[in-house]
């Protein structure tokens, strides 16, 4: 009987004690789950983050938003936009952003559908038409024809294109992890963006930059 409280105190400090620990774990693994949260498109995922090295230094790039690209009812990409430091704004300051030079900019895009080559050229010179006005468009046509050069495949389900805006209106694509070529010039850095931020444009901006919205 003399011993009963002893055991029953120790049972009720190990309880407590399992509490504390299993509560600090559960926070621990939320801000795990936060620090690699993703940003879903239709089921597709996209990482927080994204880090490369541009110029000899690393560079951190956190998720804006993503969106996924259909047609014919099939899915045909999903795309997630990344921003270095990004800032809470309004949407339309949000938008009036995306097309400025200064801060680095990222599209991943991950491809759910296949294209020849020749369907591939077409449907980007087709966008670029689209988007760019004739007095413009006269101005970079070889520009596009430069980029479009990059492309000398069709496309495959599961690749991945990174295209990236960086400071000097430059514009640079890998394929697959491949480094493809760069064209720096102010006008063509601003209609490649406006292949997905122009207001003609189908793609779902609000879903590109929801993060940054106040």
């Amino acid at each position: 009987m003399f011993y009963a409280a002893p055991n029953y105190v120790e049972k009720a400090i190990m309880k407590r004690f399992m509490s504390f620990a299993l509560g600090t774990l559960f926070l621990a693994l939320i801000n795990l789950s936060m620090a690699n949260s993703v940003e879903s498109a239709s089921g597709f995922t996209f990482p927080a983050e994204v880090q490369f090295e541009n110029n000899g230094s690393e560079v951190i790039l956190d998720l804006a938003g993503a969106a996924i690209r259909t047609k014919f009812f099939l899915n045909l990409y999903a795309i997630g936009y990344y921003l270095h430091n990004p800032l809470k704004m309004k949407r339309a300051a949000a938008l009036d952003e995306l097309v400025k030079d200064g801060k680095i900019k990222q599209f991943t895009i991950k491809w759910l559908y296949e294209t020849d080559f020749k369907t591939t050229q077409k449907a980007f010179l087709a966008g670029f038409q689209k988007v760019v006005p004739a007095e413009e468009y006269q101005r970079i046509e070889p520009l596009i024809k430069k980029y479009l050069s990059f492309y000398t495949t069709g496309i495959k389900k599961g690749d991945v294109h990174i295209l990236r805006w960086l400071p000097g209106n430059i514009i640079t694509l890998e394929v697959n992890g491949d480094n493809k070529g760069e064209i720096a010039h102010p006008v063509f850095a601003k209609c490649v963006w406006r292949l997905w931020f122009d207001s003609t444009s189908i793609m779902n901006q609000n879903n590109l930059v929801k993060n940054l919205l106040n």
